[in-house]
């Protein structure tokens, strides 16, 4: 029996060992899980949309990098989108850029920007930067271009997501709108590793849910129904969080391929959405 016991301990702590250093591990490398960012930037006059490359500074003084993308229709355009991308590329990627070229058909002026740390944003990102870097871009368009906050539309996909909802709790919009958008970070790590303690292992949150409450933007969710990366239960709570007006549209597609797998649906869905805002009666 006690040949037995000492074989079990014998087994036991190096398991224990591995399983602590792996938290350990995720805990030191835990940016390298959240961000994914692409260095430097396609030319702009490869995409032949007469794309303007701007630049604006954070509040913590973070040289940022967007592109302006104007609408085809600048004589009617009533609405700027801000456009927040997911956790990996930069706005020259290709899958980004095809949006704003079907956004900028939309008659919407569209304004994308690089996180710090991505493209030719300076810095390093990180959630409470990422916050800072939304909110500065929507500073640079009301103050810098002088656009109503009533004419701006709050855009994010994935990660981009929790940018959006966060600088749509705290802003005065006229409306939000979320392409694959998840409840929390913690949430996402508990579906991936069910084996770690990720509740107490992240140190970045991104708890959209706990936000949406005080978003009074109108809002609209859109969600792939093969979502092979953000379940699209996460979607479904955090509309059922949500503030009416709101909207839940699922699609087809994947977490990817949502906009060219269903674009007729996306788009559609989007130009629904647009004109519901024009006939509110709340533009400035």
């Amino acid at each position: 029996m006690a040949r037995w016991k000492r074989t079990l301990i014998y087994l036991t702590i190096p398991i224990i060992v591995l399983y602590f250093g792996i938290i350990g591990w995720y805990y030191v490398k835990e940016d390298s899980f959240l961000y994914f960012p692409r260095q430097g930037l396609r030319s702009a006059d490869e995409f032949d949309m007469n794309i303007e490359t701007v630049e604006f500074h954070t509040s913590d003084g973070v040289k940022l990098v967007g592109w302006i993308v104007p609408s085809l229709m600048p004589d009617t355009s009533q609405f700027w989108l801000l456009y927040f991308h997911g956790n990996g590329g930069n706005i020259s990627s290709r899958g980004y850029v095809a949006q704003y070229q079907a956004l900028r058909n939309l008659g919407l002026n569209v304004l994308a920007i690089d996180y710090r740390g991505y493209g030719l944003s300076e810095g390093s990102p990180s959630e409470q930067g990422l916050y800072l870097d939304g909110r500065a871009a929507f500073e640079y368009l009301v103050h810098q271009r002088h656009i109503s906050p009533r004419r701006i539309i709050i855009f994010g996909y994935s990660l981009g997501a929790a940018v959006a909802i966060h600088l749509a709790s705290e802003v005065d919009a006229a409306g939000l709108i979320v392409e694959g958008a998840f409840t929390s970070a913690v949430d996402v790590g508990r579906e991936r590793y069910p084996f770690l303690p990720i509740n107490r292992m992240m140190k970045s949150r991104f708890d959209s849910e706990s936000r949406m409450h005080a978003v009074a933007e109108p809002s609209l969710f859109l969600h792939a129904v093969n979502d092979e990366i953000i379940p699209i239960e996460f979607g479904r709570r955090l509309f059922d969080a949500a503030r009416e007006p709101k909207f839940f549209v699922e699609t087809a597609g994947g977490h990817n391929t949502a906009h060219t797998a269903d674009s007729a649906k996306f788009y559609g869905s989007i130009t629904d959405f647009i004109r519901e805002l024009a006939q509110s009666g709340n533009i400035e």
